[in-house]
């Protein structure tokens, strides 16, 4: 009978027919069925189109898709699989199953994420494999005795495990932390802040201030003057090129170098060649981190472009968060008048005998700490990739080899069940009322595990010391512009997030300031 009224049917509408009841069954097949059949399987979020699955969602809002996810699961945020072209992720969002991924040293491949973004970079597959080849004796990079690399780690290891040292040293960090407040001091005062003026006198782009500034001092506290030898207009190339970043990560095509990242990126490649191509001699006010890591590259005897595609990636790593941290905690205290006054007087304290103490800035402001923690937890919509190497199980599923494992710290950092009702609303009394907040396996702004960022120290103080300056030097107030009160800018989310997000394009604080001694 089925066939008699199929053939009554007109040929044209036959084909979409059919093809719509193949699609019909295999989405019953594949996202009610199988599950049923497989209960220790991850649950997949349903899609209609096969093979491409959820790509145009996770690349338009992957903040959206990944709540719908949540959702999915009646919200008890157990791993749930989302599908992009070859490549399955498990989305893990409860605090348990992510310190089980963080801590996974065997069935998880940490190093999954680094070597992507090294070859997304530019670092060529000849480069990749030096840099994990660990020295053997009678190998063109063995050094007996070598003081750089004494464990004769692979080159990679040892830079990470140089960056931790240098990060977590108090004379290394402390050291690192005052060339930047020396940048700072001269980059935000009433003289010299033209870059970021917004019109009349007095009225100033926080989002352009927080940018400049943010990012000339890490060119120097990283570089010192070396690159600003090569191109006066470092801090410019380098804010061109973070804007679009992400389209290098996310290996976006670059048909005829059309895509807007291409001129910015050419740019920075050819300062960074530049500056890996002298001789190490010639970069004596680098800080020491770099130097060694320019002296590994040598050693190991890496091509220039790999050798510059690294110093890029470690330049970009640095800058990504301090000026949208900045800019997002500025933005917070301009919109809350209370608060403002509350945090200039924590940071006055900090200036003693004219000169800016970061110990008691870091450790005796309890209010700007717990402001800055709401700005990690509420504007992060970036997440950390895991590749499973071995078939894993995390609660009662069983992750497959091959899949990744992503963490979206937006959606760790609005768990309900941790944060409460109120998880989307910014609340940095949160942080003061319960301390342990903080160290909650559920607050994962800097990761966790092998990669658990060692910046985050550094960070901290470079944020700090920056609004202190701002507040020391100047009487900064809401500006009046256009009707009524100004709207506070709005999270961007769909862009691909590589850590603090920023505001949406066109959207900023402008504020008055005054400079102190004109009053």
């Amino acid at each position: 009978m089925l066939l008699d009224i199929t053939q009554t049917i007109l040929p044209v509408v036959q084909v979409p027919l059919l093809l719509g009841s193949l699609v019909l069954f295999w989405h019953i097949w594949r996202f009610t069925v199988n599950p049923f059949l497989n209960p220790s399987g991850v649950k997949e979020l349903p899609y209609w189109i096969p093979f491409f699955g959820h790509v145009y969602s996770f690349f338009w809002n992957s903040v959206e898709l990944l709540e719908s996810g949540v959702d999915y699961t009646g919200r008890t945020h157990e791993p749930f699989a989302i599908n992009l072209p070859g490549t399955r992720l498990y989305i893990v969002t409860r605090p348990r199953d992510v310190t089980d991924i963080f801590n996974n040293q065997t069935g998880i491949d940490n190093d999954y994420s680094l070597r992507e973004i090294l070859l997304a970079y530019g670092v060529t597959s000849d480069g990749l494999k030096r840099a994990w080849h660990r020295p053997q004796p009678g190998d063109w990079c063995y050094v007996p005795n070598n003081p750089l690399n004494p464990e004769q780690m692979c080159f990679i290891k040892m830079v990470q495990d140089g960056y931790r040292k240098h990060l977590l040293t108090p004379v290394t960090m402390d050291q690192m932390a005052q060339v930047f407040v020396r940048s700072l001091l001269e980059n935000i005062q009433p003289d010299n802040i033209s870059y970021c003026m917004a019109g009349d006198t007095h009225l100033f782009s926080i989002y352009a201030l927080s940018r400049y500034a943010m990012i000339e001092a890490s060119a120097q506290s990283m570089f010192g003057s070396h690159l600003h030898e090569i191109d006066p207009e470092i801090a410019s190339h380098m804010l061109a090129f973070n804007d679009y970043a992400w389209q290098v990560v996310m290996r976006y095509p670059d048909f005829f170098g059309r895509l807007p990242v291409s001129k910015p990126r050419k740019k920075m490649m050819a300062i960074m060649k530049q500056f890996v191509g002298r001789p190490v001699s010639s970069n004596s006010q680098a800080n020491a981190f770099v130097r060694n890591v320019l002296a590994g590259m040598e050693i190991t005897a890496l091509d220039m472009h790999s050798r510059a595609a690294m110093m890029l990636m470690i330049f970009w790593a640095a800058v990504s968060n301090e000026y949208n941290g900045t800019f997002w905690l500025m933005a917070h205290l301009l919109h809350d008048e209370a608060l403002l006054k509350q945090v200039e007087q924590e940071t006055e304290a900090a200036w003693q005998s004219g000169q800016l103490n970061i110990k008691h800035l870091t450790e005796s402001c309890p209010i700007l700490d717990a402001t800055f923690n709401e700005v990690l937890r509420h504007k992060n919509a970036a997440g950390a990739m895991r590749r499973v190497a071995e078939k894993t199980r995390i609660g009662n599923k069983e992750l497959q080899p091959g899949s990744i494992a992503y963490i979206p710290f937006h959606q760790i950092h609005t768990n309900e069940e941790v944060w409460g009702d109120n998880s989307l609303v910014f609340d940095h009394t949160r942080f003061l009322k319960r301390k342990s907040l903080a160290r909650n396996a559920s607050f994962r702004p800097f990761g966790g595990g092998a990669t658990y960022c060692p910046g985050r120290t550094l960070a901290k103080q470079e944020v700090f010391s920056a609004i202190a300056i701002i507040l020391h030097r100047f009487d900064v107030r809401l500006a009046e512009v256009g009707h009524g009160k100004q709207q506070f800018p709005i999270l961007n989310v769909k862009t691909p997030s590589l850590g603090l997000n920023g505001p949406i394009k066109g959207m900023d604080v402008i504020a008055e300031m005054v400079p102190k001694q004109e009053k």
